[in-house]
């Protein structure tokens, strides 16, 4: 990562993570993991406080704001030069989140806020995970820290409108987004899978994590319930399908009366006349 954010004229402080074995992380570990409903797996969770504890230190410092990167991105080249540009940062912005996940329903604002060069800012509306590239301002750390966090993980605290903060967040997406995890490269991209992009927190994520064991409904009402028509009324599978599409295609219109729209955010390497895929050979 130094090197890498070197290369693209960038300075930056490496800040070390917490090992959820660490004896004076230990009991806080346990106590959260044993909220019920919350996060099971330790790893996830001792990520979790190695970000609220950098939201600290924004919150007490004296820069406006700052970047946050973990350890397995990807950056494209003129990502110094667009920071320079200090429209990059919105007045309202608490957060700008720089990478993408590639999730197919990210919703956000159709008009962009500002443009820079063939990067545009629009507001986050709904759920995009990933914590691996995000600017916070040192007003948007204050309020994290001011208020009760859900027991999430940390993307899910940041980028969930249900779960999460993002509603109560002023949030930016940077579209295309010049980051992107390698692991989420080499998945959903077929990039060459390095080593150095494994990792140590999702093995152990399966297991106890609510948000993958509870059916996540592909939209936001204003009043969600965790009940359905087809389950209380017994419909079968095919009318359980009309009932998902005709629901979805509901909120749908009304987002897009709201000037939203939903889409896959793309990563800015994959757009014609960007630098090439690292190779097998040169990754």
């Amino acid at each position: 990562m130094v090197q890498l954010l070197a290369d693209r004229g960038i300075p930056c402080e490496i800040v070390a993570a917490v090992e959820f074995s660490d004896p004076e992380i230990a009991p806080e570990v346990e106590r959260r993991i044993s909220i019920p409903g919350g996060v099971r797996n330790r790893a996830a969770v001792a990520c979790t406080i190695s970000h609220e504890r950098i939201w600290r230190r924004i919150a007490e410092g004296e820069e406006p704001h700052a970047i946050i990167f973990e350890d397995d991105i990807v950056i494209a080249d003129d990502f110094a030069a667009m920071l320079a540009d200090p429209a990059f940062v919105p007045a309202d912005a608490d957060i700008v989140k720089m990478e993408t996940f590639f999730k197919l329903q990210t919703r956000i604002d159709r008009k962009p806020t500002v443009t820079i060069g063939r990067y545009r800012l629009h507001r986050l509306r709904g759920h995009h995970v990933g914590t691996a590239a995000y600017l916070l301002t040192r007003k948007g750390a204050r309020a994290l820290l001011s208020r009760p966090l859900p027991p999430r993980v940390v993307d899910w605290i940041l980028f969930d409108e249900i779960e999460g903060v993002l509603n109560d967040l002023t949030v930016y997406q940077l579209v295309p987004a010049p980051c992107a995890q390698g692991s989420v490269l080499a998945s959903k991209r077929d990039w060459p899978m390095d080593p150095v992009f494994a990792s140590d927190v999702k093995p152990g994520a399966i297991e106890g994590d609510r948000a993958r064991r509870k059916p996540r409904l592909p939209f936001t009402t204003p009043d969600e319930r965790p009940r359905y028509l087809t389950k209380r009324l017994g419909f079968s599978r095919r009318s359980q399908s009309i009932e998902r599409y005709l629901r979805t295609a509901v909120c749908r219109a009304i987002w897009a009366a709201r000037g939203q729209t939903l889409g896959e955010v793309p990563f800015v390497l994959d757009e014609p006349g960007t630098q090439t895929r690292p190779t097998e050979e040169g990754a």
